[in-house]
């Protein structure tokens, strides 16, 4: 936030919200609108050429854009409890050091979720608790916390409850307006899920948008974002919903974490080494990581990507395993200039990556190839960044995975990389690098012909868009068999969602529960809990 205000070019307008949007008729083609903002009681006008919603999952740009929605509503009602203890606070950054969010333990009473939401202030959430054993009269929140935190040294300055609901939009985008995050999709907060889906959207929009405003970009490019980012997201979807079902009966997962036996050192030790053993070699330092979301996750069509026959599967969740294909994140790795591949890649410009290592050199046919390309990328009014990089040679104690990483790359010669990290073509896959096939790589990556002109139209009746549709759809039904168990199964109250408007779906909730929400977030804590 700090840098973006530094910027000539950025305006941030803080405790604002969107009061309405509307379409201006143009004589040229373009689209452009009109954004009424309300701060600080007034309201003002932003024109604009791009609209990106990220406005929550009450979302007024999707309802502009007439956006429909998959999944369910009323899945859940559970208590969010806001506590301040200084205490607590103290207790954690001198045991295990502060983080984010925590899950407590305590042997025989239950587990649960504990957010610290403001450091300065020792606020902590409670927006989830799993007790070990359900008991016949029910603990008050002060209890549950107090048993939870094994003091009463805290205070309660916050109780209110939420709603699990799960959306998400069968479109991303619409023209020159995108939808990201909760506005997009939104569903139990499990995982983190949200907010890394959240980050992996902008970071596949911002250089799109950048293409589109400095360079000519092309339809390819700007439709890319829902055809890309829909089929991560119902991925992690799918993902969460298994975790819906656990979290509905979670008395098993409770018995074996909040076990009395968690007093004996012996029962400690072997949970640590269950826990270390998952996190060994090639899936080392990855615990409950994000990286087989982010990274594992690939990218099966998109239609500015040149892909590759024998593309690997995905990886299952906190189980990435590094690979270079066209589709899939570029693994980072050490040069020997004592860099990393990372810093090779531009933010905003293609990059095309020559790759060597110690022990080998570029030769002139990749150097030629690699000059090839940039002249075809310039045809089209496009900027190209041409790197060469040396691999270093792993030490023979370093990780399986890190020597993992050093033979993937090994395999390639050059890569066509995006500015968000994802290959776009690879030298590798392909025996003929004549240029009339390099020229046939750089049409797709970036949606436009030699001439500059754009080929969206012959994109949509090429077999790639039919393959592309149908892969789309079978990730639809897909997320929709998850779907169906858990009414029947887990949550009676849950009203399934299907091609339908969130405002529809409230209108029906609100009949019998005049407080429901399409939220599925906990309340923040004001700074008025300060008085």
């Amino acid at each position: 936030m700090q840098q973006a205000s530094r910027l000539p070019s950025v305006h941030l307008m803080h405790d604002s919200e969107v009061n309405s949007i509307k379409r201006l008729d143009k004589d040229r083609g373009d689209e452009e609108f009109v954004i009424v903002i309300k701060t600080a009681g007034t309201e003002c006008c932003r024109r604009c050429t791009y609209v990106v919603g990220a406005d929550g999952p009450g979302s007024i740009i999707s309802k502009f854009i007439g956006t429909s929605f998959d999944g369910f509503a009323n899945l859940a009602r559970p208590n969010n409890t806001v506590i301040r203890s200084p205490a607590l606070m103290q207790q954690i950054g001198e045991t295990i050091g502060l983080s984010h969010q925590l899950l407590v333990t305590r042997p025989g009473v239950g587990t649960a979720a504990l957010v610290l939401c403001d450091a300065g202030r020792a606020l902590f959430q409670c927006p989830m608790y799993f007790p070990y054993r359900k008991t016949q009269k029910p603990l008050s929140a002060r209890e549950l916390i107090r048993q939870l935190v094994g003091t009463s040294d805290f205070e309660i300055v916050q109780e209110s409850h939420y709603y699990w609901n799960f959306f998400i939009a069968t479109k991303f985008s619409k023209g020159h307006i995108f939808l990201v995050g909760d506005a997009a999709h939104s569903w139990p907060p499990l995982g983190g899920t949200g907010g890394n889906t959240a980050y992996a959207d902008v970071n596949n929009l911002a250089w799109k948008l950048i293409h589109a405003c400095r360079y000519k970009s092309s339809q390819c490019l700007l439709q890319s974002y829902d055809l890309e980012r829909r089929q991560h997201d119902m991925k992690i979807g799918c993902w969460v919903l298994n975790q819906v079902r656990t979290a509905g009966k979670p008395e098993r997962n409770v018995r074996f974490l909040a076990s009395p036996m968690l007093k004996y050192t012996w029962y400690r030790k072997i949970m640590k080494n269950m826990f270390l053993l998952g996190t060994r070699g090639r899936r080392a330092n990855q615990h409950f990581a994000q990286s087989g979301f982010l990274l594992g996750f690939r990218l099966f069509f998109s239609p500015i990507i040149a892909y590759a026959i024998g593309m690997p599967g995905d990886d299952a969740p906190s189980r990435y395993v590094p690979q270079v294909t066209p589709g899939g994140i570029l693994p980072n790795f050490a040069t020997t200039s004592g860099h990393t591949v990372y810093d090779a890649i531009d933010l905003v410009q293609y990059t095309i990556l020559l790759i060597g290592s110690d022990s080998t050199t570029m030769s002139d046919d990749d150097v030629m190839v690699a000059t090839t390309l940039q002249t075809e990328f310039e045809k089209r009014g496009l900027p190209a960044m041409t790197r060469s990089i040396a691999l270093a040679l792993p030490h023979t104690q370093e990780s399986l995975r890190s020597i993992e990483v050093w033979r993937e790359y090994t395999k390639q010669r050059i890569l066509i990389v995006r500015p968000d990290l994802l290959v776009s073509w690879s030298s590798f896959a392909h025996s003929d690098l004549s240029p009339q096939v390099l020229n046939e790589a750089v049409d797709i990556i970036t949606g436009l012909n030699d001439k500059g002109i754009d080929i969206w139209s012959s994109f949509l009746s090429s077999e790639r868009c039919r393959q592309c549709i149908s892969f789309m759809e079978y990730l639809r039904s897909t997320f929709a068999r998850h779907v169906q168990p858990l009414k029947r199964d887990k949550f009676p109250n849950a009203v399934p969602v299907q091609d339908a408007s969130k405002s529809a779906v409230v209108s029906r909730l609100q009949r019998n529960d005049k407080t429901f929400k399409a939220t599925t977030k906990v309340s923040a804590p004001t700074k008025s809990l300060d008085a």
